[in-house]
């Protein structure tokens, strides 16, 4: 108690308004830090929920191109086969184009994976169609024709185009559908897991500005008090002494006496002119 009393008071002034600081610094740097993670969980959870609806189109693009794919086997002549074939194209890029921001946004390996996975049958989807759409033009050309031998090449043609959408096409919808769901499965996993850590962090940053606040306040009341103490009460005793020394009361103890402080050293000087 002696050595704090006997600091200088621009000294105690500095220490308590350091640690004022010190603390309001430390709320801050929480807050900031506090804030970004909350940021950051919150972009994550917006990226996974991206990543869903992203599936979900990818998965209903695939479906317009399954649509293309019967449109050119019941095309009636080249015309609406091409419009047919150009129908399953814009299908397919926009299958692709949904798929690649998935990949764009996805930093999971595992649902990267899937991802990949996704795309490589998507290509693998167009590479029956244009065997269909090749054995489709083969079969208009036979189609105007009325002989036997044409009617066995048809028959082929078409057992063909069975074997190529049982064998080839159908597995491939069958993988896609069953990644797609995957996909938007995990994703919207992550994005619970994700808001969930963001609540529970922005609760944190909240119990801890409080407990920085709190801290603060006590600081600064403890400041307060301290200078009442050993700050104001000194001064004013020592004032009402000088006063009854001015009075003429020579006899009266200067209050302060021995301290190392300001208060000290005005009591030691008005004691000497005594």
């Amino acid at each position: 108690m002696m050595i704090i009393q006997n600091l200088r008071i621009g000294t105690k002034l500095a220490i308590t308004s350091a640690l004022t600081l010190a603390l309001v610094a430390v709320m801050i740097l929480l807050q900031m830090s506090g804030g970004a993670e909350v940021q950051k969980f919150g972009d994550s959870a917006s990226r996974q929920q991206a990543i869903a609806l992203n599936a979900a189109e990818a998965k209903s693009s695939v479906r317009g191109m399954q649509i293309g794919i019967r449109d050119i086997l019941m095309s009636s002549s080249p015309t609406e086969m091409q419009k047919a074939a150009s129908y399953f194209n814009d299908r397919q890029t926009s299958a692709l184009k949904f798929s690649g921001e998935m990949a764009r946004l996805s930093q999971s390996p595992e649902n990267h994976k899937r991802i990949d996975r996704l795309i490589v049958l998507i290509g693998n989807f167009q590479k029956g169609e244009q065997q269909i759409e090749a054995i489709r033009k083969q079969e208009l050309a036979l189609e105007s024709k009325k002989d036997g031998e044409a009617a066995t090449q048809l028959a082929k043609l078409t057992a063909e185009i069975d074997r190529i959408r049982k064998e080839t096409l159908a597995p491939i919808n069958a993988e896609i559908s069953e990644l797609a769901d995957e996909i938007t499965n995990f994703a919207k996993h992550r994005s619970e897991e994700a808001r969930t850590a963001a609540e529970a962090q922005a609760a944190s940053v909240a119990r801890t500005s409080l407990i920085a606040g709190v801290l603060v306040a006590l600081v600064l009341i403890g400041a307060c008090v301290f200078s009442i103490f050993s700050i104001a009460r000194p001064m004013r005793a020592l004032t009402a002494a000088m006063e009854k020394l001015a009075g003429g009361d020579f006899a009266v103890v200067l209050p302060g006496l021995g301290r190392k402080d300001e208060v000290g050293g005005v009591a030691g000087a008005v004691e000497k002119f005594k």
